[in-house]
């Protein structure tokens, strides 16, 4: 069974939206970090308001010009989503609902990331769907945003990793409890 890794950047409010309005270029070691994360995966899980997002920027970065544009538009997609029928950017499934994740999941291969995708993060929490959570807190207070996880949700999580990086943020790494890590 893959894994799926929830990935998300969220102030110290705890508040996300709009990210690459206030977030820093990473650290070169929290970077590495990332890379390192991303060799493992061969699917990216977005929701469809993300993935609008990526699919209008990402394609037009050439080649070459970063490992993250070679990796996001190298790396099969799925997106889940009722309302997107056709997507435009090559290398894109679309999956209806949390089943199609979980018939994702339960297939070989390697890990299945998301990245941002609020909506869905949440909806994949309900559904006990995530194995580990790379929650990125950065060191700033926003005042508004959007709620990292939906209100009522409760999952008690065991910590496996808190690794602060040097001019930035503090990544969080956390599994369900009971779930292998």
């Amino acid at each position: 069974m893959r894994r799926l890794i929830a990935n998300l950047d969220l102030t110290v409010d705890g508040v996300t939206g709009n990210p690459a309005a206030w977030m820093q270029a990473r650290h070169p070691d929290a970077d590495a970090f990332v890379q390192d994360v991303m060799q493992g995966t061969d699917t990216l899980l977005l929701g469809r308001t993300t993935y609008e997002h990526l699919a209008a920027y990402w394609p037009t970065q050439p080649r070459g010009s970063s490992w993250i544009a070679d990796f996001v538009n190298d790396t099969p997609r799925a997106v889940v989503s009722r309302t997107l029928r056709d997507p435009a950017w090559a290398g894109t499934t679309v999956l209806p609902d949390l089943n199609g994740v979980a018939a994702l999941r339960s297939r070989p291969g390697g890990h299945l990331v998301t990245l941002g995708s609020v909506s869905l993060l949440g909806a994949l929490a309900r559904a006990h769907l995530i194995d580990e959570y790379h929650l990125w807190l950065h060191p700033l207070l926003l005042g508004s945003g959007s709620p990292v996880f939906p209100a009522g949700l409760h999952q008690p999580l065991t910590l496996l990793e808190a690794r602060p990086f040097p001019d930035g943020p503090l990544l969080l790494r956390y599994a369900p409890q009971g779930d292998p890590a």
